[in-house]
Formats: C-alpha cells, sequence, structure tokens
C-alpha cells in the first residue's frame, strides 16, 4: 500500500493512462512510420522539449513548424533539429521566417496547405522515423485553436492511414 492505495492498482493506472490530448500524443502508425501531435507546442520552447522527447535513439524525427509566429527566434531549434530531425516541413504565415533561420540546418520543404504537410513528412520519412506535429506557433493563420489544428492532424494521419497502399 501506498499512500492508502494498493501498489497493482498504482500499476495499471500508470499502465492505462494515454496521455493528454495534443500533447506528443501517439495518433498512429503507417508503414512503420509513428505518428505524435503535439499541437499545444505553440513555442520554441515547448518544440524543443517535444523534439526531446521524441530523441530515443529508434529512428529520426520529421518536425511540421510554422503557423503564426511570436517573433521568437527559431534558431534555438537547431541543435536539436541537425542531431535527431530527417527533415523539417514548414507551414503557415511563418514559414518564410522558418526557412530563413534554419535554412542548412536540414533539408526542409515547405507545405501550403495543412494536409499537403502530413503527406510530405510522411514522403519524408523512413520506417522507424516519427512525424511531430510540434510547430512552435500559434494555430490562428488556419484554425481557431490549437485544439482544432491537433483534431485536424489526427483527421488527416487517419485518412493517410486509410489510403490505398498505407492501410
Amino acid at each position: 500500500m501506498a499512500c492508502g492505495v494498493a501498489i497493482e492498482s498504482i500499476r495499471r493506472s500508470v499502465a492505462d493512462f494515454r496521455g493528454v490530448e495534443h500533447r506528443i500524443e501517439f495518433t498512429g502508425e503507417i508503414a512503420g512510420v509513428r505518428f505524435y501531435n503535439d499541437s499545444k507546442a505553440t513555442s520554441v520552447d515547448a518544440t524543443i522539449k517535444a523534439l526531446e522527447a521524441m530523441a530515443d535513439g529508434k529512428g529520426k524525427t520529421i518536425l511540421i513548424l510554422g503557423g503564426r509566429g511570436k517573433q521568437a527566434p527559431y534558431a534555438p531549434l537547431i541543435p536539436l533539429i541537425e542531431s535527431s530531425v530527417r527533415h523539417l516541413v514548414v507551414i503557415g504565415e511563418d514559414a518564410g521566417n522558418i526557412e530563413s533561420q534554419l535554412s542548412g540546418a536540414v533539408s526542409t520543404t515547405r507545405a501550403y496547405s495543412f494536409e499537403s504537410s502530413i503527406r510530405l513528412a510522411f514522403e519524408a520519412a523512413q520506417n522507424g522515423d516519427k512525424v511531430l506535429l510540434a510547430p512552435a506557433c500559434a494555430s490562428f493563420d488556419m484554425f481557431s485553436s490549437f485544439e482544432e489544428r491537433g483534431s485536424r492532424f489526427k483527421m488527416h494521419v487517419a485518412e493517410l492511414k486509410a489510403a490505398p497502399g498505407h492501410g
């Protein structure tokens, strides 16, 4: 017993915990590529924490970054991008600014729609990689909230998985 709770009950609760929605939330796997939704990562610091969580030595990360910028520099992302990111997909109003600040850190593709960012990230991934939505930006250039952006991410991942050849 710990604090009046049976140890087995604590173990079961921890094993059953699935995390918090839109915060490094596992959303599915397609052809050995795992997808994570961290739409709540609306700052550079939050994106750094998400990338640190992904750096498990098992594959690289394809990072989807962008939206409405918050006037913060993106340069603090460079060390983690260079060490753990295979490819960067930039989206939204601040895409050009992100590209210029992170130029040379890793190969980069600009997506012109949110849906295409997910497809482009998947195409850049290899078996064992992770696709991470951790945008370091607000969502308001395309969505009403980070929750809507995260829900749309999950919807598009499910659609991609259901597409012929991906199930």
